[in-house]
């Protein structure tokens, strides 16, 4: 776990660096043209990490077997905190206020994993959250422990992530809401609860599917003219 000492040093650090951050010029250009959302996330996720390593709390990043840090893994940073003091993975995960949707937060198969083979005892998100409107930018920074807000997480089995029911958790904590506390074997259960239920949606879906799919198979007539009038296709102009 991430010591609550520790917690409010990050915030108040990030907070700080963010604060400053989204006055830059460099900022405003990331925030300029189409498709911002993307282009905020990968910079915010760089930028907090140079932020934590640079205020010197103590941090590792996961590698593969070559020892090469890996492009893809469970936290963007993971920070030593706790007792005992254990490398805690965070991930962080950054947006426009104002826009929902449910943005992937992580593989539900390696977050279950981790906790059955005593890796984690937590997994934190730090969620910035910024406010553009024409007189600047404001950022918004969140740390929490995805088991704590468990009834806010979606799992979709086909490409197996935990997702963020962002409108309601954002409104939740809004109203005051706190964090669902739960011991490790509550959240193991719940976690596994996610899964199952995602699964057996998938298999009924997919059966759904292939039911639909047998059924216009049978009605199938090979004989009719092929017909594009729906392929919405469109040939190239030619210059004269």
């Amino acid at each position: 776990m991430i010591a609550k000492v520790d917690q409010t040093r990050l915030l108040a650090t990030l907070q700080r660096d963010w604060d400053s951050e989204v006055q830059s010029e460099r900022f405003r250009d990331i925030c300029a043209g189409k498709e911002r959302g993307h282009r905020i996330a990968d910079y915010a996720e760089e930028r907090t990490v140079y932020f934590i390593r640079h205020d010197a709390f103590p941090v590792a990043f996961e590698h593969g077997p070559d020892r090469v840090p890996r492009d893809r893994s469970m936290g963007d940073i993971w920070l030593m905190s706790g007792s005992p003091r254990i490398y805690n993975p965070i991930n962080v995960k950054a947006g426009i206020a104002g826009v929902g949707g449910q943005p992937n937060m992580v593989s539900l198969e390696k977050l279950t994993q981790a906790i059955l083979n005593h890796l984690i005892d937590s997994y934190w998100l730090l969620l910035l959250r910024f406010e553009i409107n024409d007189s600047g930018a404001l950022a918004g920074i969140k740390l929490v422990n995805i088991l704590d807000y468990l009834a806010f997480m979606h799992f979709d089995a086909g490409p197996g992530q935990i997702m963020l029911r962002s409108d309601r958790f954002y409104a939740y904590l809004a109203g005051g809401g706190a964090a669902q506390l739960l011991d490790l074997a509550d959240a193991v259960e719940r976690l596994v609860a996610l899964r199952r239920n995602g699964d057996e949606r998938l298999t009924a879906n997919r059966e759904k599917r292939r039911l639909a799919l047998e059924a216009k198979a049978e009605t199938f007539d090979p004989t009719l003219p092929i017909d594009q009038g729906l392929a919405l296709l469109s040939a190239p102009v030619t210059e004269a």
